[in-house]
């Protein structure tokens, strides 16, 4: 019922309470002439004249918006629909006390009399009543305007469910519209823009539903905003007003909202003279047309965009205004707070800042810690985001204020209150998806940085060892939480004994969820794509995120030990690491920010941590080592040598030798940000004028020092392997390339979003001699050619401890998820064949189960992919890293075939030896500087390995040496039978 008002313009605005009596007279007239009938076909439902005069007396007021009235007249028809058990009525009452309550902003005490009210109704109320879904509308925007987002998503859910089993596509739109709001509220965008983008598919689907567009469309718009996509933002903003001048041109209130999408998103963009021109359209609409809905809403934006140019007694006028109206301890009040503390730090008063600051964690937490304003509350459990953003701004001020008044009491404050934040993240963790994960990564990394910053300047100034422990561990929570949840999962599994059963309604519901988002992406791609479909695929995947969380809610109460072990976030700690690390063994961790990268080093003995701040020298070199014509355009002379040198040495000095007092024999490199493509084995320990820094070939690399292998986090690099049950050795794709290649293309011109097409597979000349002569090594199958397809893979990709994959690889700039592994037949099938369309994806590889404990992804680009702070790059080489393969060495740019060949064979030779992986490829690399002509490190440091060194030792033919046994037990018992007989 409320938030139906927020999508319908046809509102009563007559306040006249004569016509209002006069009318609920003439249906009190025709009621006592009809005696207590019944209201509807049904013969057992009695209507009670007095209640059901009374609920139509409450809805007229209701829609004159006489709220108080109309609260009165609802708790009265109640009441006397509860003594005559008139409950059709009784239920009609409530829903309108419960509205009524919402725009009187008794939200309060609305919502603690839901759990009765739902108890009692539902032992009166059928199921299938209509009272239920204004019911579910109703509480569901009273929890929403509260902060309870969680209690507001479920009820909504509840709504939706009830309307799927109708064909009331305009209802469950709407239902569909507020729950994506209430993510959106609650900070889970990605899932706020599946509910809402599902909504609109089902609005075109219906006849002038212009208005419900054009809403939809302005919560797209604020939803890509938080989601920084501003372009977005503006489409949907301008999509929406197209269609209000064409269709609609009279509702006032969509036209402001629409302004105030726009003036957000430029605000934000920091185009502050467009921003205040929507900004103040809006205004100006409202006021012409006396709309009091949003208007806080518009005072709160103009407050922040003044505030970016420093107008501040404007800021605080429209700021004081919003304050005047919002409800005290809501959300909003908060953020208003927040705003004001802004405010105040931009004019210079800190101290008055801090108090807002303050004020607004109180409301947020409705608990007051005391009066000292350096100290926190209990975390708000709602507000997370808005709580997590306010603790980091007060931590700002409270630094500033340490360095205005040299007080050391005050820094410590300040990283209390960063420490605080680091726990709302986690909090925020469990419950975000996939999605929206991701992006709290990249929302969290300044805070983050922050916190670790801050950590080190107090360990550097008062020596204390637990600020570098602090400061590690803020690394660590910002480093591949997804992919160690994921890890964790198999271990969470053994643990709780989870039943079969359940592991594969989980599996299935998200391979599931990952074909229908296949369906969408690709039908989006197409210039005439078949739009009727996707509204089907949108509802399937709500449906399957739905079952997904119900799951999880069944798993957390029957298995808490599995959901606990999987989704509570591990950080191992320097002591921790420590005890693991083996002698002459070190880890190197960064954390990339904004301003600086942060390195942290640690042996059995000792531990540092420093603040880097690298020169240009990564971006020179990664530039220059990506493009092999580059490379042979610059030749081998001096002069490309000793640029090399340069950039390379000055990495080292400024990345390696600033934190690590002396290389050790083996070296883990935990990398983020860009530093995840560079392989810093080929990083020069020494920049002097000697004549063997003159050639690549003798130039003294990091890799003649120390056998280096990576990993995704610290806590990763010690997982120990799970059982492998594994049925042979090595399995080994090569497929052939045809050139006369099909003109099917996952290439968009307009978006210019990259999935693949036929001119990048080109034939490969030495992948099929490659596969061949590891399998000879090592005894192992080499599917070439023809055999090496899709099908085959999927079939068997669960039998071999090695896979190698000698193929093309591609990347989707778009959608990592998209990128692939390239097999035989590649062309485009009917999507029944999808399986064996020859394109492996990664979010495919995702829902693969392997039990190889090394994937060797000899493809180009295999570990190239898009930066998702906090995740490393997101590519294939993680995806087989997430299906379960403990091991991937990769590729960090498109290597050469030829060079590529003869690595990849010494690499095999020496794991055949019986050396780690990690030095394996180690040698191979030497190897190959040692014999070959092409000796740039473009042609060998391409590959690196993430994983542990361990030896992986060739499997035992136990058939044959069954068979073997088998002949010499028949030979003995022969020999023995024939001296007995004699």
């Amino acid at each position: 019922m409320v938030s139906s008002r927020f999508n319908v313009s046809n509102v009563i605005k007559s306040n006249s309470i004569v016509a209002i009596l006069a009318l609920v007279l003439v249906i009190g007239i025709g009621l006592c002439s009809q005696t207590n009938g019944p209201s509807s076909p049904s013969a057992t439902w009695k209507r009670d004249s007095t209640a059901y005069i009374l609920r139509e007396k409450a809805r007229l007021l209701y829609e004159a918006e006489v709220y108080d009235s109309s609260l009165l007249c609802a708790r009265a028809a109640a009441e006397r629909g509860d003594k005559s058990q008139d409950w059709h009525t009784w239920g009609e009452a409530q829903t309108y006390i419960m509205a009524a309550q919402y725009y009187l902003g008794q939200t309060a005490e609305a919502a603690a009399g839901f759990p009765k009210l739902e108890q009692k109704a539902l032992t009166v109320i059928p199921v299938d009543s209509a009272f239920w879904t204004d019911y579910f509308n109703t509480a569901a925007a009273i929890y929403d305007d509260l902060g309870n987002y969680e209690a507001a998503i479920a009820v909504g859910r509840k709504e939706i469910d009830y309307y799927e089993k109708t064909n009331d596509v305009a209802s469950l739109a709407l239902a569909r519209n507020n729950v994506g709001g209430y993510y959106l509220n609650r900070g889970d965008y990605d899932r706020a823009l599946e509910y809402v983008s599902a909504a609109l598919q089902g609005y075109l689907t219906i006849p002038s539903t212009y208005e419900d567009q054009v809403g939809t469309n302005a919560k797209l718009s604020e939803i890509y905003t938080r989601k920084t996509d501003y372009a977005k933002a503006i489409h949907h903003a301008e999509i929406g007003l197209n269609i209000l001048k064409t269709k609609c041109p009279q509702n006032a209130e969509l036209e402001a909202n629409l302004n105030l999408c726009l003036g957000s998103a430029y605000a934000l963009l920091k185009e502050h003279q467009k921003s205040l021109s929507y900004l103040h359209k809006a205004l100006q609409i409202q006021k012409e047309n006396n709309i009091k809905q949003n208007l806080d809403n518009i005072w709160i934006s103009l407050g922040f965009a003044y505030i970016q140019i420093g107008r501040y007694p404007l800021v605080f006028q429209y700021l004081q205004s919003a304050l005047d109206v919002v409800q005290p301890n809501s959300p909003k009040y908060a953020r208003v707070c927040r705003y004001m503390g802004v405010l105040q730090q931009a004019k210079g008063d800190l101290w008055s800042a801090l108090e807002w600051k303050q004020k607004a964690l109180i409301t947020l937490s409705g608990v007051v810690p005391s009066k000292d304003l350096l100290e926190n509350p209990p975390i708000s459990t709602n507000g997370y985001i808005d709580f997590l953003k306010v603790l980091t701004e007060k931590a700002t001020i409270l630094q500033l204020l340490a360095q205005q008044e040299s007080k050391p009491t005050l820094l410590e404050a300040a990283h209390s209150s960063l420490d605080l934040a680091t726990v709302v993240l986690d909090s925020m963790r469990t419950i975000y998806q996939e999605g929206s994960k991701q992006f709290w990564n990249e929302e969290a990394r300044p805070m983050l940085e922050n916190a670790i910053d801050l950590a080190l300047q107090m360990h550097q100034s008062t020596g204390n060892e637990i600020y570098l422990t602090k400061a590690f561990a803020y690394a660590e929570k910002g480093k591949a939480y997804l992919l160690s949840e994921s890890l964790r999962e198999s271990a969470a599994r053994q643990k709780a004994g989870i039943p079969q059963g359940v592991i594969q309604e989980e599996k299935q519901i998200k391979i599931d969820i990952a074909f229908y988002q296949k369906q969408i992406f690709e039908a989006q791609q197409l210039k005439h794509a078949d739009t009727t479909k996707i509204p089907l695929w949108q509802s399937e995947i709500l449906r399957l995120h739905r079952n997904q969380e119900d799951l999880l809610t069944r798993m957390e109460k029957d298995f808490p030990e599995y959901y606990q072990i999987k989704y509570k976030q591990q950080i191992s700690s320097i002591q921790d690491l420590q005890g693991k690390l083996p002698e002459n063994t070190g880890l190197l961790e960064f954390f990339q920010g904004d301003n600086a990268v942060y390195a942290f080093y640690l042996d059995r003995q000792q531990a540092y941590g420093r603040r880097c701040v690298p020169d240009s020298s990564l971006t020179h070199l990664l530039k220059d080592l990506r493009s092999q014509d580059t490379v042979l355009s610059r030749g081998r002379g001096s002069v490309a040598v000793q640029t090399f040198v340069r950039d390379a040495h000055s990495l080292f000095q400024n990345l390696v030798a600033a934190v690590v007092p002396q290389i050790p024999t083996n070296l883990i490199i935990i990398p983020d940000g860009q530093l995840a493509y560079l392989p810093f084995d080929l990083l020069v320990t020494e920049n002097e004028d000697k004549k063997d820094q003159s050639k690549f070939a003798t130039l003294p690399y990091l890799l003649r020092k120390t056998t280096i292998r990576y990993e995704y986090s610290a806590f990763l690099a010690f997982q120990p392997i799970g059982n492998n049950h594994a049925e042979r050795f090595f399995d080994g794709y090569a497929p052939d390339y045809n050139p006369k290649l099909p003109e099917a293309s996952g290439r968009d011109g307009k978006t210019g979003c990259l999935e693949w097409q036929t001119t990048d597979f080109a034939p490969l000349a030495n992948n099929q001699q490659e596969v061949a002569a590891i399998a000879q090594i090592t005894s192992g199958n080499a599917l070439l050619g023809s055999e090496a397809t899709e099908e085959d893979f999927r079939k068997n990709s669960q039998k071999p401890r090695i896979l190698h994959l000698a193929m093309h690889g591609f990347l989707n700039d778009c959608d990592p998820a998209y990128s692939g592994l390239v097999f035989s037949p590649y062309t485009v099938q009917d999507s029944v064949l999808e399986d064996n369309d020859g394109i492996l994806h990664a979010f495919e590889i995702y829902n693969l189960h392997l039990n190889a404990e090394l994937a060797v992804l000899s493809a180009c680009n295999t570990g190239r992919g898009k930066m998702a702070k906090g995740e490393g790059v997101i590519s294939l080489a993680r995806a087989f890293k997430y299906a379960g393969c403990p091991n991937i060495l990769m590729s960090l740019w498109q290597a050469d075939d030829k060079a590529t060949a003869s690595i990849m064979t010494h690499f095999y030779e020496h794991l055949n030896r019986g050396l780690g992986k990690a030095e394996a490829i180690r040698q191979a690399k030497l190897d190959y500087l040692g014999g070959s002509a092409q000796n740039h490190p473009f042609f060998w440091a391409a590959f690196v390995l993430i994983g542990d060194n361990e030896p992986l030792e060739a499997a035992v033919p136990w058939m044959r040496y069954g068979f073997w046994g088998f002949g010499i037990l028949v030979l003995g018992l022969f020999f023995w039978r024939k001296m007995h007989i004699k």
